[in-house]
């Protein structure tokens, strides 16, 4: 399919013209950015001048501006403006907006606080587990020399009981006898 011929338009925004070169009115009215009929408004308009097309159809679909005047004319035809006598406290004065002050730097003590109480409640459990575990490893110490104290008496009391139980068994058949 064959592409469309571009065409020129033509709209005014403030002191200069703005040109893009489209193939439709509708890509035009996209390419200025606005979804209004400037065409129905009558306020845009094709354009098929050569100078005044050149700079569009060098960059289709871009907007291209050009001023309607130089600042002198501009100044010029805005006429002379108006002189009146106005005393000092009537002349406007211009609004300089007062720079922020800038707010003090955050203070860090609060964090640091916050830090030290980890710190110091992380130390403080730290010992308490330290204390725990040295607790244990007496405890366990304790334990394995109780049991090797039981093991010692139990072997010595058994042996007792067998010789014990061996000297009523001699006993036995000597009074049954």
């Amino acid at each position: 399919m064959a592409k469309r011929p571009l065409k020129v338009f033509r709209t005014s925004a403030g002191f200069e013209d703005v040109y893009v070169a489209a193939p439709s009115r509708k890509a035009a009215l996209a390419a200025w950015g606005t979804d209004k009929d400037l065409f129905e408004r009558e306020v845009t308009e094709e354009v098929h001048d050569p100078k005044l097309t050149a700079a569009a159809l060098a960059r289709p679909g871009e907007v291209v501006r050009v001023p309607r005047g130089t600042t002198a004319q501009h100044l010029s035809a805005a006429g002379k403006p108006l002189k009146r006598e106005l005393p000092n406290s009537a002349i406007p004065k211009p609004h300089t907006p007062k720079p922020r002050a800038r707010q003090p730097k955050p203070s860090r003590v609060k964090l640091e606080n916050a830090r030290q109480r980890l710190n110091d409640a992380s130390h403080s459990y730290d010992i308490a587990f330290r204390e725990i575990e040295r607790q244990m490893a007496e405890l366990a110490d304790k334990r394995d020399s109780l049991r090797i104290e039981r093991d010692r008496t139990l072997k010595r009391l058994k042996v007792d009981v067998a010789k014990e139980q061996e000297a009523y068994s001699v006993a036995l058949d000597a009074w049954e006898g």
